[in-house]
């Protein structure tokens, strides 16, 4: 998967997301590195709003994920900082500093 035909399905992808009550999608990984392979997963990171706690919050990344490898035919992984625990604070940053706008 490339950058440019991740974004050729834009508008699919914003669709699912926003119904999910989720924004501000950035692409993060080997996607955005431009180093994507044939087997490569796309990696998509979200702002989820700060009232989806607990399972409602993994739920609704779960929920992402499936309908979004629907679509992309390929797998996918999405996250949320939110999501991301004081111990890997350095992998959060590095994504952080990685990811770019969908």
């Amino acid at each position: 998967m490339t950058l440019a035909r991740l974004r050729s399905r834009r508008d699919d992808i914003l669709r699912i997301v926003t119904a999910n009550g989720a924004s501000n999608v950035r692409v993060f990984g080997s996607v955005a590195r431009a180093g994507a392979g044939p087997e490569s997963d796309v990696d998509l990171l979200v702002d989820l709003p700060s009232d989806c706690r607990g399972f409602d919050f993994f739920g609704v990344l779960d929920e992402m994920r499936e309908n979004l490898r629907s679509i992309l035919a390929c797998e996918v992984d999405v996250l949320s900082i939110r999501g991301v625990t004081a111990e890997a604070q350095e992998v959060a940053d590095r994504i952080r500093r990685e990811a770019i706008p969908l």
